[in-house]
């Protein structure tokens, strides 16, 4: 599936910074994919995406999905590293993001089963 540009995905005339973040959220876009589009649309600093996004914890889970998807043998500590690095967020935090991925894998599972 072909990912829209971000850049093509303009804020409605009336939408806040907030609700075109929730809009492209329950698009089913991951959390790097709009920060780009916030960049692009709002100007937003690097610096005040970290913060910013804790309200938008699906597309922040499915960027943690990707990552793990892209090297699924990574180990938990080098997930939190990356995870880190490419949303500004302290390695602490980012640690808590990849226990709440393991938790909802693990949830999804025993559903499954």
């Amino acid at each position: 599936m072909n990912k829209p540009d971000y850049r093509l995905l303009f804020p409605k005339t009336d939408e806040t910074s907030k609700l075109y973040c929730k809009r492209l959220e329950d698009d089913g876009h991951d959390e790097m994919f709009i920060r780009k589009a916030m960049r692009v649309h709002w100007g937003m600093e690097l610096s005040e995406f970290g913060a910013f996004f804790e309200d938008y914890p699906t597309a922040r889970m499915r960027h943690v999905e990707q990552l793990h998807e892209m090297r699924p043998t990574r180990t938990d500590y080098s997930l939190a590293l990356k995870l880190g690095k490419n949303l500004g967020i302290p390695q602490s935090q980012a640690a808590v993001w990849v226990e709440r991925f393991h938790n909802h894998r693990r949830a999804s599972q025993s559903c499954d089963n």
